[in-house]
């Protein structure tokens, strides 16, 4: 049979086919490249080589020939899509037709037999697992009913169809095999990434010993050195677990690219495949615009040393750096300076930098960021090629054919993203968001505000940061007002290994005094504040300083504070009052943001009523500030939006306590507010004359101390599974708590780490609201039937979408505030609509019509 016979993918709607063999190739030539950051090019072309072998196989030849229509022809055991009346025999036969557990047993046949040669047992049985899920998902090796890895690769031959394929595999494809099978390099370059990781974490555990053995001078001795042990080998596994996702990466990515490619017109022209802007060019715009900025002020004079230490910085070469500079000091322009200057030093390297990734806390401040950097460094010639924004969710995880087609690769030189979506690239479920992790191999990767990183997420964070700076060649940037001490969290299960020399900031202590512009006053009180008295003071305030901004903890307690002030002034008042909140699309936000900076720059009376979005990130400058208790950190961040130019001496900003704000729903708050509460105590009872410095360095770190001794057992993200209490670490490391089958290396739960992660605690969903031009994007949605032109529209309706906790999504459903979508004219991909109804043009999204709109929204 000819090689051209044996089809992967078939056309929508025309009569066109693309061979087994010519996808092998393709995703072959991807993969390694994908791979080749870590040096493991060669594996990464093997995994392309093999990973569709079952496609060769009669049964799925039949059922792919059968098909009249565009339909998932990748995934094997889910469920399908909607199909024609035609399709419904071959389609039940389609759930069965494995063709990933081939390529799996393959390569487990020609590697996994030396029991002896733990090293390459451990790279087969991580190259079998990858290849066996890289359409659904990575598999747990074991569970209590035994060794789920080796049924895999037992699986019966009549169903594998291995003996089969092995017979028709092209005479290109098997000779590419067998060279790298036959080569020494291409299985030793993993042998030694292993041992790579292995002697890393033997050094951390001999380290730990050592320091036991001059502490520990009683009979726990021994048994604190198990623990010891025990841990360094759960190191070892996470960084293994860590190796195996990344390949799994490159090799989910190579094959989606592919696809796209054959299937979808335009896709391959438009693909830029890191054939961005060069660096200098970028370096360039960015020195050019920074020289417009004068050294005028002594505010902008410090702003110009931190830009100019951090370009200063680049010459270190790769590694891990942290940026403790007081908010309002410039850092998002000045470590995008570092980045750019240390990319384009390394063009002459075997592998040059490619990617600078940009992590946000929120999507909220993304928007800011991401238009001021895009200005700067894109020209019309490269409109849409240098910055990508990639940060909301409004695809299903559980993605269909069609949704394939949208999502996104980070496929630029500078991209933009959330905690959330850069989270969910290391450590969920399915095969979405896992493309992007090899993209930060080698990458420069910025972290604002670092000090949002839930706490949960703490060891898994450190763990894959390391792996990824030790073995993928990365550069991590830790910048803050209020460094997290994530260096000093427990060894044992992983910290950031990071020290004092790392920091970019000469004299961090000189700097904050130098450009410290706001006083903190400690005005909780017994019993709290009601919203009255609230408003009162935020009045009181606003004709003393002009501009007032007020930032509390909850949706509601901002809403009733907005409306009490509104009908206090009377209506032909010259003082303009504003609201924000993240039930606030992008677009709506901007608008808001647009006004407020205009009343700003006019010195007009102004009092903005806020949630946490108006904190990190935001570019604005009030007169003073009030600022519901809370973490240290939120306090710095809504203090950075008060006399940011520093036009007077210092501003006051004030700390209060409303009464009736519920933060049983927002538990980092609620801690964060704790541990506040404590130092603002300890600083009471100890001040000499009300003149201590709340926010001092000294006093900052004090409260991470507190803050996180106090949240410690939280760090290795918790969790409920069958078998009864667990951790996302343990899942992902020894899986200690399911036997391990006598001879498996490989030990992770990866499915039900993959299911049971989430970044926050109740996960969010996108949905599109019609505000301005959102609802015409609506209307173009449910028309529109090219998934090209789909993608680009779900990309610009991220500017109108508000992400909504599942609380607040079931009762919109209940009452009918949403609907779904259905996209590219196939009923299969669907997004979440927001009823126009449901949309309030000063609130934002509503849980009730607007004609019924209740104040209370919790």
């Amino acid at each position: 049979m000819d090689q051209t016979e044996y089809i992967a993918h078939l056309r929508d709607k025309e009569p066109r086919s693309q061979s087994v063999e010519k996808h092998l190739l393709e995703t072959a030539v991807l993969a390694k490249r994908y791979a080749s950051v870590a040096g493991l090019g060669g594996i990464g072309e093997l995994l392309g080589l093999l990973h569709d072998l079952g496609k060769y196989s009669s049964d799925f030849q039949q059922y792919i020939k059968s098909l009249s229509g565009f339909y998932d022809q990748d995934h094997d055991d889910d469920s399908c899509s909607q199909r024609t009346e035609k399709n419904k025999q071959t389609l039940s036969m389609k759930g069965k037709i494995d063709h990933s557990t081939a390529g799996a047993q393959f390569i487990w046949q020609q590697l996994g037999c030396n029991k002896k040669d733990w090293i390459k047992l451990t790279a087969a049985e991580m190259l079998a697992v990858i290849l066996a899920g890289h359409h659904g998902g990575l598999m747990d090796i074991s569970s209590e009913g035994g060794d789920l890895f080796l049924k895999r690769m037992k699986k019966e031959d009549g169903k594998t169809h291995l003996t089969e394929v092995a017979t028709k595999i092209s005479p290109e494809v098997r000779d590419r095999v067998d060279k790298r099978l036959a080569s020494c390099v291409t299985i030793s370059k993993l042998k030694k990434l292993i041992l790579n990781i292995k002697v890393k974490e033997d050094a951390i555990t001999e380290e730990s010993l050592k320091d036991l053995e001059l502490a520990a001078d009683d009979g726990s001795a021994k048994l604190k050195c198990n623990e010891i042990k025990t841990a360094g080998a759960a190191r070892l596994w996470f960084g293994l677990g860590c190796l195996t996702k990344f390949l799994f990466s490159a090799l989910v990515d190579a094959d989606r690219c592919g696809t796209i490619d054959f299937c979808v017109d335009g896709a391959a022209e438009a693909r830029q495949n890191s054939n961005y802007t060069g660096w200098s060019i970028l370096s360039e715009r960015l020195e050019r615009y920074l020289s417009h900025f004068s050294a005028d002020t002594s505010v902008n004079r410090i702003r110009r040393d931190i830009s100019d230490s951090c370009r200063d910085a680049a010459q270190r070469g790769r590694g891990i750096f942290t940026l403790t500079v007081p908010t309002g000091g410039g850092k998002t322009l000045a470590s995008m300076r570092f980045a750019l200057e240390l990319a384009k030093r390394s063009v002459d390297d075997a592998h040059p930098i490619e990617r600078i990734i940009y992590v946000l806390p929120y999507t909220t401040i993304i928007d800011q960021n991401a238009a001021k950097t895009r200005e700067i460094l894109e020209t019309e010639a490269d409109r849409g090629k240098v910055v990508l924004e990639c940060h909301s969710n409004l695809l299903e995880e559980n993605e269909t054919w069609e949704g394939k087609l949208l999502s996104e690769n980070w496929d630029a030189p500078v991209v933009f993203t959330t905690n959330v979506q850069f989270l969910e690239a290391l450590f969920s479920g399915g095969t979405r968001s896992i493309r992007r992790m090899h993209q930060m191999a080698g990458s420069i990767i910025i972290f604002d505000e670092i000090q949002a990183l839930p706490i949960k997420m703490v060891h898994l964070f450190c763990g894959a940061l390391n792996f990824l700076l030790e073995q993928c060649g990365a550069t991590v940037l830790l910048c803050t007002a209020t460094q997290p001490l994530l260096n000093g969290v427990s060894k044992d299960y992983g910290s950031l290994r990071y020290g004092a020399e790392d920091e970019i900031i000469p004299d961090a202590r000189m700097l904050f005094d130098s450009l410290k512009r706001v006083e903190i006053k400690d005005c909780t009180k017994i019993g709290g504040y009601s919203i009255g008295e609230l408003g009162d003071m935020a009045i009181e305030k606003q004709q003393e300083f002009i501009s007032i901004l007020a930032i509390v903890n909850t949706t509601a307690v901002a809403r009733k504070l907005y409306v009490d002030i509104r009908s206090k002034l009377e209506a032909e008042s010259a003082v303009s009052v504003v609201h924000l909140s993240a039930l606030m699309c992008p677009d709506h936000r901007k608008v808001v943001l647009d006004g407020i900076n205009e009343r700003l720059k006019a010195v007009k009376p102004i009092i903005c009523v806020s949630t946490q979005v108006m904190e990190a990130g935001i570019d604005v400058d009030f007169g003073s500030g009030i600022r519901s208790l809370a973490g240290f950190d939120s306090i710095v961040q809504a203090a950075g939006r008060c006399n940011r130019e520093g036009q007077k001496a210092t501003a006051p900003m004030f700390i209060v306590n409303p009464a009736d704000e519920n933060l049983d729903r927002l538990i980092d708050i609620k801690a964060g507010r704790h541990a506040a509460e404590r130092v603002l105590n300890e600083l009471s009872l100890n001040a000499e004359g009300g003149k201590e410095d709340i926010l001092s360095l000294e006093n900052i770190t004090r409260y991470f101390q507190y803050y996180f001794y106090e949240r410690r057992q939280e760090m290795r993200y918790n969790v409920e599974t069958d078998h009864g209490e667990d951790t996302l670490w343990n899942l992902l490391s020894l899986n200690v708590k399911v036997p391990t089958p006598p001879g498996r290396k490989i030990r992770q739960a990866f499915a039900t780490a993959g299911n049971l992660f989430n970044v926050i605690d109740a996960p969010t969903k996108g949905v599109i609201v019609q505000y301005r031009e959102g609802e015409e994007l609506v209307n173009q949605l449910a028309l529109e039937d090219d998934p090209s032109m789909v993608k680009k529209l779900l990309h610009k309706a991220q500017r109108f979408s508000v992400n909504v906790y599942p609380y607040q999504f079931d009762a919109l459903y209940e009452c009918r505030g949403i609907y779904k979508q259905s996209l590219c004219g196939a009923g299969c991909t669907e997004v979440w609509i927001l009823a126009r109804e449901f949309y309030d043009d000063e609130f934002g999204l509503s849980m009730t019509s607007i004609g019924k709109l209740k104040l209370e929204v919790t």
